[in-house]
């Protein structure tokens, strides 16, 4: 988290090859929905948020400014001058 905010954003992710992204951070007063949502699909993720998937909306509001949540925006790699192309790199 400290190093995407530090890095305005910028980061590569790595799944079968590599994507420029931006992350944008989602204010705290909107991540509650979003929470409880990643608790829905992703249930490794339970044990590492306080609240029950099933709890309502307002108890993800109490928690939300613990937990960053970011949204991912792709980057045209043209625009990044640190995709390997920018840089005379192979990809």
């Amino acid at each position: 988290m400290r190093n995407v905010r530090a890095a305005g954003g910028r980061a590569v992710l790595r799944r079968r090859g590599r994507e420029a992204v931006t992350l944008e951070e989602i204010p705290v007063e909107r991540r509650a929905p979003v929470i409880r949502r990643y608790l829905a699909v992703a249930p490794g993720a339970r044990p590492q948020i306080i609240v029950d998937r099933r709890a309502p909306l307002s108890e993800f509001e109490a928690i939300a400014h613990r937990y960053p949540v970011f949204r991912i925006r792709r980057r045209s790699q043209a625009a990044d001058p640190h995709s390997p192309s920018e840089q005379g790199g192979k990809r």
